[in-house]
């Protein structure tokens, strides 16, 4: 199973899309962070934040038509101009936005610690108790330890859901 289809499978365990045009950004966001990140927990971490920040993967929200935080946050990540990587656009690039929010993220850990607000930061600029910070990161933990990630597990999806297989 690669990456990308093990963040796709955590994020339709978090919502469910709305319809074809959101399931296509839901898996076009998990390729975007599997591409740029290979640590599944710090993977699962970002799909965790994408799942809620993105109003279930709305397409608009994915090109910045639809805006966050009075217009300042964009992409389905929700990221700040200060956070976007010189050149790059995080309305035309998803993988633009993960590096943006990969950075969004170590300047929280940096200003709050390693501890389950490390979030707050990213989610509200300070650090404190703000429970989205804390949610994002045990919904990601959770997902992580209970569905181990396995690059050599294929995988067999049906209408009735997804287990592993023998290959």
């Amino acid at each position: 199973m690669t990456l990308a289809t093990w963040l796709t499978l955590a994020a339709l365990s978090w919502t469910a899309p709305a319809d074809w045009d959101h399931f296509q950004t839901l898996s076009e966001t998990a390729h975007a962070i599997a591409a740029e990140v290979q640590d599944p927990s710090e993977a699962a971490l970002l799909m965790s934040i994408a799942t809620t920040e993105s109003g279930g993967f709305d397409p608009k929200v994915d090109t910045c038509e639809k805006r966050g935080d009075h217009g300042r946050a964009r992409s389905v990540l929700q990221v700040w101009p200060i956070w976007d990587v010189p050149g790059e656009d995080v309305c035309k690039d998803r993988r633009a936005a993960v590096r943006a929010a990969m950075r969004a993220i170590a300047w929280s850990r940096r200003l709050c610690g390693r501890g389950p607000y490390q979030l707050a930061g990213y989610t509200s600029g300070s650090c404190g108790r703000e429970p989205r910070a804390g949610w994002y990161l045990r919904r990601a933990r959770v997902w992580t330890k209970g569905h181990p990630f396995h690059p050599e597990t294929p995988a067999l999806c049906r209408a009735d859901g997804c287990q592993a297989v023998d290959a």
